[in-house]
Parts: C-alpha cells; sequence; structure tokens
C-alpha cells in the first residue's frame, strides 16, 4: 500500500509491525517468535492437535512441551494442572521440570475457542481433531475455576 509519491502509507507500516503481507522479508525465526509471544500473551489464539473431548468455552490447563532431543515444541491443554516432576505438586504457572529430556512449562489457564475436525456423527476417543485456545486472563474467571476444579491453592 503506498500513497501517490510511492511512499509506504500509514497501514502499510502498521502491518508491517503487525504481521501479515509486509513481514514478507523477515525471518520465519522472528516470526515464530512474535506468533510465540502473541499466543503466550493471550492475543492470538494458540492451534493444538488433541485426542481429547474439548468443547468451545471449556477451560483447561495450558501447558508448553519441548522435546530437546529433536527440537520440537508444542502445546497440550488438560483437565488438570501439570505437576513439577521432582515434588509432584501441582502447578499453574512456570517451570514443571525435564523429564527424559522434555521440557514442560506450565502457562495459566486457556478457554477452548474454536474446535475443528470433529466428525459429523460425534466424538469419539479415536478421533484427532484440532482447537484453539485462549489464555485466561481474568481473576475472577480463574478463582473461580479453580475453586470449581478442586485446585483452589492454585489462585496465590
Amino acid at each position: 500500500m503506498k500513497n501517490e509519491s510511492g511512499k509506504a502509507t500509514q497501514a502499510a507500516r502498521f502491518l508491517g509491525r503487525r504481521g501479515g503481507a509486509a513481514t514478507k522479508g523477515i525471518s520465519t525465526p522472528a516470526k515464530t517468535a512474535a506468533a510465540r509471544r502473541n499466543a503466550k500473551l493471550g492475543g492470538r489464539p494458540i492451534w493444538m492437535d488433541t485426542d481429547e473431548h474439548w468443547q468451545v468455552g471449556d477451560i483447561g490447563f495450558l501447558a508448553e512441551v519441548l522435546e530437546e532431543n529433536n527440537a520440537v515444541e508444542y502445546y497440550t491443554l488438560d483437565h488438570h494442572p501439570n505437576r513439577k516432576n521432582m515434588s509432584g505438586e501441582p502447578c499453574l504457572h512456570g517451570w514443571c521440570g525435564t523429564t527424559n529430556n522434555v521440557n514442560v512449562t506450565a502457562l495459566g489457564l486457556a478457554e477452548v475457542v474454536r474446535v475443528v475436525g470433529l466428525p459429523e456423527n460425534g466424538y469419539s476417543a479415536d478421533d484427532t481433531h484440532r482447537i484453539a485456545v485462549r489464555r485466561v486472563t481474568d481473576p475472577a474467571t480463574i478463582i473461580e475455576f479453580l475453586d470449581r476444579s478442586g485446585y483452589p491453592d492454585l489462585a496465590d
């Protein structure tokens, strides 16, 4: 997007800072890092594959998993909090530990905002589908969910 003098418009400069077509020429690692920051901050949704039954509006415990041997990073959403690998205590935020070169970091709570790929005839335990989640940042929602889930002490 350029104006009549050939200079980039304000909208084009804005897109360049926010992503989209104007990010052409920016390295993939930089794009990946920016996307990861956006997702962790609750901006863009985090997409993941799952075989668990999730519906839009469900809230779960979000974690980032890094398999160090093959440098694979992915996110998981679970019905219970991750546990620290040495003490076994539940963890809502922070590093849980590394076991067999698999590093787990708890990222708090996330709400399912989209479910894609469920079969027409309903859910089966063998079905893998994709879900999009956003971080839950509202303190009242977090406290209420943790209390209802049996982990009120994690709200501290």
